[in-house]
């Protein structure tokens, strides 16, 4: 198949992931003929403090469960875990790892070189909820390393089932400022971009503080929404952008193939 009969051939489409997590989407994306456009809306840098993390690090030996719910946690709970020299006393830990889906499952494998108990089919905390519903937990002890601002659902739901936990901020996530003489501006506000993509609430937000209100509704009238899950979407329906095209696989390639079928019946 040639790239002009590929079927995003005629497409610009955006990526707002952050340029070094955006790549096997790029790919993806252009395997199909599309151009795209990396607008990258927000940075993932270290948290205000190292201390509540690397606490918990410390006595990683008392802990039954340990939780990451992205790659960025597994990521940055690994630089610390080697910091501290006690990534060995993990792997000989009792703790249990969850994982929120396939890919963190693959981050962790890589990085921390122990077994993953077990991850949703839902890729999403509400999934994680539903894996444990059959596994009794009141007691146990939870760790989850994610970012400094993040969704209660999931300590809330285990705390209410018994279980101690612990929340540590591993990361957390910056806005990019957006100026009026940027290019990607004139991309947007010329109707030059045909879909936007978000895979996080926290792009979406991001998306959004870039624009005064009038703005995101002239943009609204040329360019297509896409994202992965419902809770993106909800954060895009929050902000009454139209959604097009919903992923209900959390995943780069479930959104891909998506976008596929939206254009393809369009």
């Amino acid at each position: 198949m040639s790239i002009v009969d590929a079927p995003l051939s005629s497409r610009r489409i955006m990526i707002t992931r952050p340029n070094n997590q955006s790549g096997d989407f790029e790919f993806l994306l252009r395997e199909k003929g599309a151009e795209t456009v990396s607008f990258p809306l927000i940075s993932i840098v270290e948290p205000e403090s190292w201390i509540p993390l690397d606490k918990s690090i410390q006595k990683i030996e008392e802990y039954d469960w340990l939780v990451f719910t992205s790659v960025n946690g597994v990521s940055f709970f690994e630089q610390r875990a080697n910091f501290l020299g006690k990534k060995e006393d993990l792997l000989s830990s009792k703790c249990k790892i969850l994982s929120i889906g396939p890919i963190t499952s693959k981050a962790i494998d890589n990085c921390l070189k122990k077994k993953v108990y077990g991850y949703p089919e839902d890729y999403t905390s509400e999934g994680l909820i539903d894996f444990l519903k059959d596994i009794e937990i009141e007691g146990d002890s939870f760790l989850l390393p994610r970012a400094a601002v993040a969704r209660e659902f999931l300590p809330e739901k285990l705390t209410s089932r018994g279980a101690k936990v612990d929340v540590v901020s591993a990361y957390q996530t910056k806005f990019v400022k957006l100026s009026r003489d940027s290019h990607f501006f004139d991309l947007l506000y010329g109707g030059k971009i045909d879909m936007v993509t978000f895979l996080s609430s926290s792009s979406v937000n991001a998306f959004v503080n870039c624009f005064t209100e009038e703005e995101i509704k002239e943009i609204c009238k040329k360019t297509d929404f896409a994202c992965i899950g419902p809770i993106t979407a909800a954060t895009l329906t929050e902000h009454n952008l139209p959604l097009s095209v919903e992923s209900d696989v959390s995943t780069s390639v479930g959104l891909t193939d998506k976008i596929v079928e939206f254009y393809h019946g369009n």
